[in-house]
């Protein structure tokens, strides 16, 4: 799972899950609370790095431990995870609470993030974003907000910027149990539906409800980015085959022409990384990520 990148990464610097972490919340405007962990080094660093996690319903607590696992990357910064709506200490095994499938979203989860921003204001000169698949698409809502005092952002396995077209080629490829019985072979009608909003609002499916259907089917990551003028590291895995990253005259890949973009290739680096943490790739991932860490840090 790409999550796990994220949290290689994220363990590389300074590690910074081996000691205490700062649970804290603040108040949404329907009454509930964002969650948010922050941890702040010893040293009292103006940077903060921002980890967006994936698209499934895991807390932030029952994913710490294996970011121990990985080599410091020498990065200087204090690291902040808001939880997604409604989860708590929710494992892999858990039941889905009803509240993250009713209004878990990609426009609520960047609401939460300026909301903790805001909480947060003037406590950081520097802001880094990091963020995969779902992470990458709530990434790059808050880097094309000029209001969001985002300062730079990683975006790993994005693939083509389109997540209806990866969630259609990712069905018609790998799960054909969900099969129609038309000449489509795929469940195209509940694509469909769900991006043009013409689905039952109490709609469940794959732990997701009628809000995050609707907006990841609408958001596409060259349309929101391509007015950006932020720093931009685009890290995609070749061999990641839940992505659809083979037709790179996807107007997503105009982004790489863009003088703020720096875009690594990885020919090894899959989508299945929960299970091969040696992947050869993982050692040149972490060392680039540093490399361009360095770099936009001089700048």
């Amino acid at each position: 799972m790409i999550k796990i990148l994220m949290l290689i990464i994220l363990s590389s610097l300074a590690s910074a899950w081996a000691t205490d972490i700062d649970v804290d919340s603040v108040p949404r405007k329907d009454g509930s609370n964002i969650i948010y962990y922050h941890h702040v080094m010893e040293d009292n660093y103006d940077t903060l790095l921002v980890i967006i996690q994936g698209g499934a319903c895991i807390a932030v607590p029952k994913q710490r431990e294996r970011m121990k696992l990985f080599e410091d990357l020498d990065y200087k910064a204090d690291v902040l995870w808001v939880e997604k709506y409604g989860l708590t200490n929710e494992g892999y095994d858990s039941t889905c609470p009803m509240a993250y499938i009713e209004n878990n979203s990609p426009l609520q989860r960047v609401s939460d993030y300026v909301t903790v921003f805001e909480h947060l204001s003037g406590q950081y000169q520097k802001i880094i974003v990091l963020g995969a698949r779902e992470g990458a698409a709530v990434l790059s809502l808050l880097v094309a907000d000029e209001k969001v005092p985002i300062n730079a952002a990683i975006a790993i396995n994005s693939g083509g910027g389109s997540y209806p077209n990866d969630m259609l080629w990712q069905i018609e490829t790998i799960d054909h149990s969900m099969a129609d019985e038309t000449d489509h072979p795929v469940i195209s009608r509940f694509l469909q539906q769900a991006k043009s909003g013409d689905l039952p609002k109490d709609v469940s499916f794959h732990d997701h409800g009628y809000r995050w259907w609707y907006e990841m089917l609408n958001t596409n990551m060259y349309q929101t980015l391509k007015n950006s003028e932020k720093p931009l590291l685009l890290i995609q895995g070749l061999a990641d085959r839940q992505l659809l990253i083979e037709n790179q005259e996807d107007a997503y890949y105009k982004l790489i022409h863009r003088k703020n973009v720096t875009v690594y290739y990885y020919e090894q680096l899959n989508h299945e990384l929960a299970n091969s943490f040696d992947q050869p790739d993982v050692p040149n991932v972490v060392k680039d990520v540093q490399a361009w860490l360095k770099m936009i840090d001089k700048d």
